[in-house]
């Protein structure tokens, strides 16, 4: 009788000579040899695993198991009566990246660059009490042998004040209960996963844009990152009789990469040449899961075939989740922008920083036709504008408030701290619904940011308390004229607006949140 790296149960047959009957390739964040679906008991309770057949064809119960309230059932002997309960198929079925011993994630070998390849097989090692208790299905969960001391989080009480019901949460602290115990199931996610090989699939690798920070925290994690961008600041993908032949090329070569390198998950970031038969072909060459982080508004920045093609595609409007799935799309979820602690946060401007970059209202962004409609609609107000494209406005009264050029790193972050006030403007057809990843950044810095109202902003932020929020240029006007002769109340919502992105929108929440969603809808 051998036992089952999954710290399951007993069986017979599975050693050195005997392969797991589970395939390795059935899910793409299982070790090679290990098998993916949970135990029963995570599904039916303790009743449903009690059981499992030994070598001499008896009943034998777990070892480990909880004391039962059921009759005790004595088991028979080799030469006793048949039991009259008919035997069940009992194959092992191993809980994949846990050790049984330690309970923690395995890792390969230190001179392994990855698993080996090749059939596998289980090992003999017995499972132990406390690997079974080490990681339960719910943060408070008692089945199956699982014991935890904490109390559940509708039983905690203030001291002095009497425990809370199930009910009474409901109606008082229930969203903040809920996303304390969506944050708990994010980081069981990230703590649970496999460490893996990732292919980030990007516009560009340059340090601090979208995709290079995913795996800057995917490598914290653990996990095996390599960048592939796809656009390379060249002359032939901005050139439009040579565009399409370089991306035919550059398609080849992410397939080559692909098959070479043998990545587990390939996330893109946007992906605008990524074509739905290069995700077909690859996933059937490798099996690899294609995720999508989208940026912008997917409706009518992306082809609809392309959505369709992705295991998972991400996106921060709920207005374009709503309209693709009442047409029948099932792989799409919601995930909001994000802040990066290490890039956005409070800086102290030296005299000369805040000579060239002190102002009254800021704007920080590219110049396009709804955000100079809204400059020249302030230029009673002391606002000075940076970014791209503005210094060659032809409008003199909007030339008169642009300050500079594009702003980066640290002069980005002195420009908010210098200011009184942050205006962050909305795409009207990029952000239905949404918000975008400026929010983020402005509150991370402390930033004390004026923004239009979107319907996603209650449920990120605190408006009037995290951030100030118009519905037209005449509501815009009265918050400028309060605020610019009250500093000190913008400082305090800026303060507060920090302590929630750090709290709940930075970089991590968002990583951890993914890995969830990976881990459950591609198991």
């Amino acid at each position: 009788m051998r036992t089952c790296r999954c710290r399951r149960r007993s069986f017979t047959g599975c050693g050195p000579a005997s392969p797991c009957p589970s395939s390795p390739s059935s899910a793409p964040f299982a070790r090679p040899g290990s098998c993916t679906t949970p135990p029963r008991s995570w599904r039916r309770g303790q009743a449903a695993s009690r059981w499992s057949t030994a070598s001499s064809g008896g009943w034998s119960t777990r070892r480990g198991a909880r004391p039962s309230r059921e009759p005790a059932v004595t088991a028979p002997t080799s030469s006793g009566p048949t039991p009259s309960r008919p035997p069940r198929d009992r194959s092992p079925r191993c809980w994949s990246g846990v050790e049984p011993a330690a309970g923690t994630v395995r890792s390969w070998p230190s001179g392994a660059s990855r698993p080996p390849s090749g059939p596998t097989r289980c090992c003999a090692r017995a499972p132990t009490r406390s690997s079974w208790q080490r990681r339960p299905c719910t943060p408070h969960c008692s089945r199956s042998g699982f014991e935890s001391s904490a109390p559940p989080p509708w039983r905690e009480a203030a001291p002095g004040s009497r425990p809370r019901s199930r009910s009474q949460v409901s109606f008082a602290g229930g969203a903040a209960l809920a996303r304390r115990m969506r944050a708990d199931a994010c980081r069981r996610a990230r703590d649970t996963l496999t460490r893996v090989r990732w292919l980030i699939v990007l516009p560009f690798a340059r340090p601090g844009l979208m995709g290079v920070d995913f795996g800057e925290e995917l490598s914290r994690l653990g996990h095996e990152v390599r960048l592939f961008p796809y656009r390379r600041n060249n002359l032939f993908y901005k050139n439009t009789p040579t565009k399409g032949a370089y991306q035919r090329l550059i398609l080849r070569r992410l397939e080559r990469v692909c098959v070479d390198w043998r990545p587990e998950v390939v996330l893109v970031i946007k992906g605008g040449p990524i074509t739905p038969e290069i995700v077909r072909r690859v996933r059937a060459k490798i099996g690899a899961r294609f995720v999508n982080v989208f940026p912008d508004n997917p409706l009518w920045m992306i082809p609809f075939d392309c959505l369709e093609a992705y295991d998972i595609f991400f996106t921060k409007e709920r207005y374009a989740l709503r309209c693709l799935q009442s047409v029948g799309l099932r792989n799409l979820h919601y995930l909001p922008m994000y802040c990066v602690p290490a890039q956005h946060h409070p800086v102290t401007p030296t005299a000369e920083e805040r000579r060239r970059f002190a102002a009254g209202v800021s704007l920080v962004g590219n110049r396009y036709a709804y955000r100079e409609r809204l400059v020249r609609a302030l230029a009673d107000w002391p606002l000075r504008v940076w970014g791209g494209g503005w210094p060659g406005v032809r409008d003199p009264a909007v030339r008169r408030l642009v300050a500079g050029g594009p702003v980066f790193g640290r002069d980005k972050l002195c420009v908010y701290a210098a200011s009184i006030l942050s205006l962050n403007p909305h795409h009207p057809m990029n952000d239905i619904v949404g918000v975008n990843t400026r929010a983020f950044e402005l509150a991370a810095a402390g930033a004390c940011q004026v923004t239009d109202d979107k319907e996603d902003l209650t449920a990120l932020f605190k408006p009037g308390e995290e951030l100030l929020v118009y519905r037209d240029f005449a509501e815009l006007g009265r918050l400028l004229d309060h605020y610019l002769a009250r500093p000190d109340e913008g400082r305090a919502i800026g303060d507060n607006a920090r302590r929630r992105a750090l709290a709940e929108h930075t970089l991590r929440h968002r990583v951890e949140e993914m890995l969830s969603v990976i881990q459950e809808r591609c198991r």
